[in-house]
């Protein structure tokens, strides 16, 4: 059946359309806020991929890429269960609450400093007017190891649980998996102010999903992991070495201030009220990574690499000219450099390398390029918010190359002609990652990676930021 239809026609009836149907202008499809744009006016490439990576869709790796983690890690399923992998198994994280498939996981190396992330009921873990029921109810895990912590009956003080660790680096973020019981608010703290910058605590409220109040020169944020489970995520700077700690702290609603308007709020305890806690984790860093469960000692999880090289990588490259299309969510800086690479094309030395970084200090995505051992060429882009995921594509040919960014529906273009894109033959692509495997990580999400061995049209590669 063929169908013309007239410019701001409304079709009502049921359509069919089978074999081939072209859109030249926008058609809409749906009723009131369920609905499908088709926007006809969109110029798409005409040739396929010779590399196409959706690891959104697929959740698996492609064949060509050589991965390697020398550690367990964990992701979330996509029923909100916190799985773990073992050695050398890529992860592909989905959202806690909705489900939705993230993407290929690429992260820094990281340690947990709590020794006890899931037991609190250990030693390790001292009791301030508080006590533990240990395996209460199901964790983030999917399995009864979440401990319920409570107060005792004294009276106008705080009830907390608190753990010691040594510091070596500047920054240090704790988090920690709390879901409410009889109280709904929860303290997150790091012990010793003088060791630190400013106060570094923050409170938080599980019925709002909010952060209330948080200390001078400390961030706080609270993320909804499903099933009534929260995890409450505390940063700050660290002014030495000294041994530390992390402090968690129940509230109930009547709390009060104590020691003149400390944010572990002091409460008249029952005996049994509190709420529930599980996988704690101090980490050296100013964001949080995936979870990193121990038991009795310190835990690393090793840096993600995910490459392509040799003939895998010849086959789909093209020396002449080619385009590239990245989707991609940074989760925060890389901490060994304060830069995260989106991907990296190179020769496998420092001297003769391109690609897409992000900033970590300004949050400022750009193209860089050095060939030749000449130093670096950056285009500077517009900033991005971390946590975000963002459509980049750039198309290279020996100078003519042309970037664009998709930023809130914006696509923010730049273009260069003298990019000498030709003088130097690359035989490695690192997604996420740095040459050398350490600095400049993503500590993020690659969900599409699209390679063609052709320039693409600057009409073709604005319509790619809008998939």
């Amino acid at each position: 059946m063929a169908l013309t239809k007239v410019s701001g026609e409304v079709i009502t009836r049921p359509l069919v359309l089978t074999g081939n149907a072209s859109v030249s202008g926008i058609m809409t499809v749906g009723i009131g806020s369920t609905t499908t744009t088709i926007d006809g006016s969109q110029d798409f490439p005409t040739i396929r991929p010779t590399l196409d990576l959706n690891f959104a869709a697929t959740k698996t790796l492609d064949r060509r890429i050589t991965f390697t983690r020398d550690s367990i890690g964990t992701y979330t399923d996509e029923f909100g269960i916190i799985q773990t992998v073992p050695n050398n198994v890529p992860r592909f994280d989905h959202d806690p609450v909705t489900g939705e498939s993230l993407g290929l996981l690429i992260e820094e190396s990281r340690t947990n400093l709590v020794t006890y992330s899931e037991d609190v009921s250990n030693a390790a873990w001292s009791k301030n007017n508080s006590s533990i029921q240990s395996n209460s109810i199901v964790s983030p895990f999917g399995d009864t190891t979440a401990d319920k912590v409570f107060d005792d009956t004294t009276t106008g003080a705080t009830h907390t649980i608190s753990l010691s660790f040594t510091k070596s680096a500047v920054f240090y973020t704790g988090s920690v998996y709390v879901k409410a019981g009889e109280y709904t608010k929860v303290a997150l703290g790091f012990v010793g102010v003088s060791n630190w910058d400013g106060i570094p605590q923050a409170l938080f409220d599980l019925s709002t999903e909010q952060v209330t109040s948080v200390g001078s020169d400390a961030t706080a944020n609270i993320t909804p992991v499903g099933n009534g489970w929260y995890r409450c995520i505390l940063t700050a700077e660290s002014l030495n070495t000294t041994s530390s700690g992390l402090s968690i702290g129940i509230i109930s609603d009547s709390g009060t201030n104590v020691g003149g308007g400390d944010i572990f709020l002091g409460h008249d305890g029952d005996g049994s009220s509190g709420l529930y806690v599980w996988g704690a984790q101090v980490e050296a860093g100013s964001f949080p990574t995936s979870y990193i469960p121990t038991s009795g000692s310190t835990v690393t999880r090793a840096t993600d690499v995910a490459k392509i090289t040799g003939t895998n990588f010849t086959d789909f490259y093209n020396q002449s000219e080619g385009s590239v299309s990245v989707r991609f969510n940074a989760n925060g800086p890389s901490s060994a450099s304060g830069f995260g690479r989106i991907y990296e094309i190179s020769d496998g030395t420092t001297d003769n390398r391109y690609g897409v970084l992000l900033l970590g200090t300004s949050s400022s995505l750009y193209e860089s390029f050095s060939i030749g051992g000449n130093g670096n060429v950056d285009f500077d882009e517009v900033s991005i918010s971390f946590n975000s995921f963002y459509n980049h594509v750039s198309a290279f040919k020996l100078n003519d190359y042309q970037r664009y960014i998709n930023v809130n529906g914006n696509i923010e273009g730049l273009t260069d002609e003298s990019i000498a894109i030709n003088n130097f033959t690359p035989n490695i692509l690192k997604l996420g990652g740095h040459i050398n495997n350490v600095n400049g990580i993503l500590n993020g999400y690659i969900s599409r990676f699209t390679y063609y061995n052709k320039r693409l049209t600057n009409s073709q590669l604005q319509s790619l930021t809008r998939q």
